[in-house]
C-alpha cells in the first residue's frame, strides 16, 4: 500500500522498485491533531513530511504578529 502511495509523488516517480520499497521500509507514521504545529520557523528541518490523507496549512508569522496562510 504504501508503494502504491510513493509511487504517486511526483517528486518520487523516477525511482525504481527497489528505491520505493526502502523508502517505504524507513517511513513512520505520525499522527496530527487539528491546529497542531509539525514545524515551526528555526527548527531544524531533520524529518522529510509525506502527507497520507488530511489537510496541511503552511503560515508565516508577519510583523504585526499575525499569521498569514501561505497554502493549504
Amino acid at each position: 500500500m504504501l508503494c502504491n502511495f510513493l509511487k504517486n509523488v511526483d517528486l518520487l516517480k523516477p525511482l525504481g522498485n527497489q528505491e520505493t520499497t526502502k523508502i517505504a521500509r524507513a517511513l513512520r507514521a505520525a499522527i496530527y491533531n487539528d491546529g497542531e504545529y509539525i514545524i515551526r520557523p528555526g527548527d531544524e528541518g531533520e524529518v522529510f513530511y509525506m502527507i497520507y490523507t488530511g489537510t496541511v496549512v503552511c503560515t508565516r508569522n508577519e510583523e504585526d504578529g499575525h499569521e498569514r496562510e501561505l497554502i493549504r
